[in-house]
Parts: C-alpha cells; structure tokens; sequence
C-alpha cells in the first residue's frame, strides 16, 4: 500500500508543529532542554523515516525536504544533551536551510501554492534562528520565540486542513 504523500507530509506537519511548540516553551525557559531534546529526537527519526519512504516511493523532493527538518531537530537536540556551549552551529546550518527554502518555495509555487507560503514561513523562522544563533544576535530572540508559537499554529493548520482532509 502506498501512502499519499499529501496524508504524510499532513502527519509530519502535525508533529512539526508540536515541536515548534515545544521548543518555544523551551527557548522561553518554560519546558526543560532534556524533555525538548528527547522529543526533537523522535520527531527527527520519524522525519527521517518519512524522507527514507519517500525516497523508496520515487518523491526525491519530499525525501530532501524531510531530511533538513530531521536534520535540524537531531542538532538542536544534540546540543541540549551535549551542552553545547553555543549554538553557532545549529545557527550557521539554519541559514542553510533558509537558503534552501528559496528554491523549495519555488517548485510548490507550480504544485502548492499554500505548501509554497508554507515553505516561505518555515525559511523565515530558519532565518531567525541563524540570526539568533548563528550571528549571536540575542536582540531577535524574543521575536524569534513568538514566531516559533506562529509557524507552529501554522503547520497545526496547514496539515489539519490541507493536507489531512483537504479543506482548502
């Protein structure tokens, strides 16, 4: 049985959404590192296992999708159980993916336009976490928190509406 590549991605936005929340709650110190970590490491392998699947199904487009966000919740939690004493490094390979973003944003344009603005909000927030990372820009963090709340909201929605039932 082949699953839809729409139900899926609906499935791993859900999950994305829940760790965007959670890592906001971290960022503002009211969830703890270890919690946070542990779950990016399981939405991280299920990411990956999607990315494998797809990869299998012929969807070399989903599986490198899937991967940078697999990729991005392993750092993340790597750096918490590692107690990195920066995160230079997760901020460095974030603006990598936002940059990555440009073209993803770009070939949905022509399949999904909502996938395609949806590809737009998760390189700005990528963004925000190179500056506030990366460049040690801590001016940013308080916006990059609230943004963190947003983007989940957003994914939540998206993948109820659009990708799970397809309301819009």
């Amino acid at each position: 049985m082949v699953l839809s590549a729409d139900v899926l991605t609906g499935v791993n936005m859900l999950f994305v959404a829940f760790i965007l929340w959670v890592i906001a709650g971290n960022l503002r110190g009211k969830i703890g590192g270890k919690e946070t970590a542990y779950l990016c490491i399981l939405v991280g392998s299920l990411n990956t296992i999607t990315a494998l699947y797809l990869l299998i199904v012929g969807n070399p487009l989903g599986f490198g999708a899937f991967l940078l966000f697999a990729f991005t919740y392993f750092f993340f939690a790597m750096d918490i159980l590692g107690s990195a004493d920066t995160f230079t490094g997760l901020g460095s390979y974030a603006l990598g993916v936002a940059l990555t973003t440009i073209p993803f944003f770009v070939v949905y344009l022509g399949i999904d336009t909502i996938q395609a603005i949806v590809w737009l909000v998760w390189g700005q927030l990528w963004f925000m976490f190179y500056l506030a990372n990366g460049l040690g820009k801590k001016g940013v963090v308080p916006f990059m928190i609230k943004d963190t709340y947003v983007v989940a909201i957003i994914n939540f929605v998206v993948a109820i509406g659009h990708h799970m039932f397809g309301y819009f």
